[in-house]
């Protein structure tokens, strides 16, 4: 059973802010990016992050709904896609690359890995593997080695661009794409 004194909040991204509902109701609206809310992902310790046409990374905390950090300017393009994974932040952005950054000191660890010919839409892991997709139509895997660096290990090409993915029962990796279908790979 849910303790009663536990709020459960709805996040959704707007223009230049973060509204946050309970119970059906508008509650807050969390202002701080500049352009339209792209990506938000739930963190450790209360936290979570949102990413914006902006090129911004602002972290957040849920106990208090207060700015804990922000990082302008973290790619050189829109930052669409957030990944929270083996603690470290992962931003993906529409000037083809990935950053990783240390969540602890919010600073990105490694130097950014030039990724896609075309924007990154959409980051996912899965163990030790983080799987981005493009516009450039692939989808490619990355091993997250220890020094937070990656390590391209495989790709998967295909004709359209591809807006999303996701991994279904731990073996079969879906993609949303430009072309109004979705291709399943095992």
């Amino acid at each position: 059973m849910v303790n009663s004194r536990i709020k459960r909040y709805l996040l959704y991204g707007g223009f230049k802010d973060i509204h946050v509902a309970q119970n059906d109701t508008p509650y807050l609206v969390l202002e701080g990016h500049r352009s339209d809310v792209l990506s938000m992902i739930e963190l450790l310790d209360s936290r979570f992050a949102s990413s914006s046409v902006d090129n911004s990374i602002i972290i957040w905390s849920y106990i208090n709904f207060s700015q804990v950090n922000k990082i302008d300017n973290c790619h050189t393009d829109w930052t669409r896609s957030l990944l929270a994974h083996n603690n470290v932040l992962l931003s993906g952005s529409d000037d083809c690359s990935i950053k990783v950054w240390n969540l602890s000191k919010f600073k990105m660890t490694y130097h950014k890995v030039q990724t896609h010919d075309d924007g990154v839409n959409q980051l996912i892991g899965y163990k030790d593997l983080i799987i981005s997709c493009g516009g450039d139509g692939f989808i490619t895997s990355w091993i997250l080695n220890n020094d937070n660096s990656l390590t391209n290990d495989w790709q998967l090409k295909d004709d359209s661009i591809v807006w999303s993915i996701c991994l279904v029962n731990e073996d079969i990796l879906v993609a949303g794409l430009g072309n109004n279908n979705l291709t399943l790979w095992d």
